[in-house]
């Protein structure tokens, strides 16, 4: 600006003045850091002196390393090693001295990914390898990525070392992609709250493969199981499983709650439930519109009513079909349907057998027991099942082995040297339905071999 002026004697006077505007201007507000850290520069435009402040919550973590003066500044900040399984972000606030102007800049580095390799789908699934990465999946999850349609497969074994970890999906928040843990070994870990517990604890529109599961310890007031807690419209298969789930209602040991869904070719040697425990299964705790198949429990069971070897319960949409029941039950007082396979069936079984016992008193009231089911409603149907003589050990219930309604065909006890009552091989009566029933390429039934009747290797 030019000022023109005359002072007192007449003469003229020209003044320049120059005004230059408060600056600060920041070209790039966010910035992203490996896990490994290291030096970043912030490009700053100013006239003005700075004030630097780094929120508390990451001023262990990044720190203000030098200012380059001038109209051009570069402002050096250092990020320390992120030894965390998860990413974490920074604020930092760049502010003129007169406090006229603030700009904030953030700062994410990363944590271990819930991956290692692979783009997520069938043919480039995200690999997993590390517990890191399975503890970030359960995060993702819970923050409502629900990865539907997206493929996931383990590339190593995954030991917990006793840490209590989280489960993979909530009610709120299920998962709902194909995981194929490939054969390998997840193990030592606890899971515990109040529901919905498990490796995952809440599955919808999901599918769980080839997991080999050692040592879990779940703990929880219902729906309860060592690799699922709740399945909706999802598929299990080719699951074992150990550990320990000692108490609450609706447990199982690939899940504690099924509805529409599929478990097939499983087996559970976890020792599941507690004198109180309703709605236990080896298998499956509560099945509703759902199917179990070529499946195995050999986990010791203690429960109070509704206990069965494979399933709990079992709806009158639901079957059970091909499947093996070789463990224990045991409880000092017993009340309501314990059952050989299922304790309380309302659908339909094939093709299964229990070799083993029931052993335990009657609390009083009402109880039934039986070598194959518990407790059956007039339209359940049984077909091809058959349990070890004499399986039901103590005598003192209200029913014992009852199988006055229902649909019953072909079934009974078998001996010591695997016969039945009429003296036939009961691996040969149990082939006869697989053999009759093997149409589906999908759904094959297992063989069975043996003089005591067990899957063909």
């Amino acid at each position: 600006i030019v000022i023109f002026a005359t002072d007192s004697y007449g003469h003229l006077i020209i003044k320049a003045l120059t005004f230059t505007d408060k600056l600060l201007e920041i070209p790039s507000l966010t910035f992203n850091v490996s896990k490994s850290g290291g030096y970043i520069e912030v490009g700053v435009s100013t006239n003005l002196e700075n004030i630097i402040v780094i929120a508390s919550d990451a001023a262990s973590w990044v720190s203000h390393v030098s200012t380059r003066a001038g109209r051009n500044d570069k402002i050096s900040f250092y990020v320390s090693e992120n030894k965390n399984t998860l990413g974490r972000t920074a604020e930092i606030k760049i502010k003129a001295s007169n406090n006229t102007i603030e700009k904030t800049i953030v700062i994410y580095q990363e944590g271990d990914r819930y991956y290692s390799t692979g783009s997520g789908t069938e043919y480039d699934p995200y690999i997993i390898n590390s517990t890191g990465q399975w503890e970030n999946l359960s995060i993702m999850v819970a923050n409502g990525n629900t990865f539907a349609n997206t493929y996931f497969k383990l590339g190593a074994n995954l030991e917990f070392n006793n840490a209590t970890i989280s489960p993979i999906g909530t009610e709120t928040a299920p998962f709902s992609g194909v995981f194929n843990a490939n054969g390998f070994i997840v193990s030592n870990a606890k899971i515990s709250g109040t529901q919905h517990l498990g490796l995952f604890g809440y599955i919808k529109n999901a599918t769980l493969l080839n997991f080999n599961i050692e040592s879990i310890t779940v703990s929880g007031s219902k729906y309860l199981g060592i690799l699922s807690g709740y399945s909706v419209n999802s598929t299990i298969q080719n699951a074992f499983v150990t550990g320990s789930i000692k108490s609450g209602n609706y447990v199982g040991g690939m899940a504690g709650y099924a509805s529409g869904s599929t478990i097939d070719g499983c087996e559970n040697d976890a020792s599941l439930g507690n004198t109180n425990s309703q709605y236990l299964g080896g298998i499956v705790g509560y099945l509703s519109s759902s199917h179990v198949s070529n499946s195995i429990n050999s986990g010791l069971l203690t429960g109070y009513d509704c206990m069965g070897g494979i399933v709990g319960l079992l709806d009158s949409s639901s079957t059970a079909k091909n499947c093996y029941n070789d463990a224990q039950f045991t409880q000092g007082n017993l009340f309501g349907s314990i059952g050989g396979v299922v304790g309380y069936l309302d659908g339909t079984i094939c093709a299964c057998a229990m070799n083993n016992s029931i052993n335990g008193t009657s609390e009083g009231g009402w109880c039934s027991v039986g070598g194959i089911v518990g407790y059956d409603n007039p339209d359940a149907i049984c077909r091809y099942c058959y349990y070890l003589k004499h399986s039901v050990i103590n005598k003192n219930f209200s029913h014992v082995g009852d199988l006055t309604w229902g649909s019953w065909y072909n079934y009974g006890s078998y001996n010591a040297y695997g016969e039945t009552s009429s003296g036939y091989s009961v691996t040969s009566k149990l082939n006869e339905w697989v053999s009759s029933n093997n149409t589906s390429e999908n759904y094959p039934y297992k063989k069975w071999s043996g003089t005591i009747p067990r899957f063909e290797e």
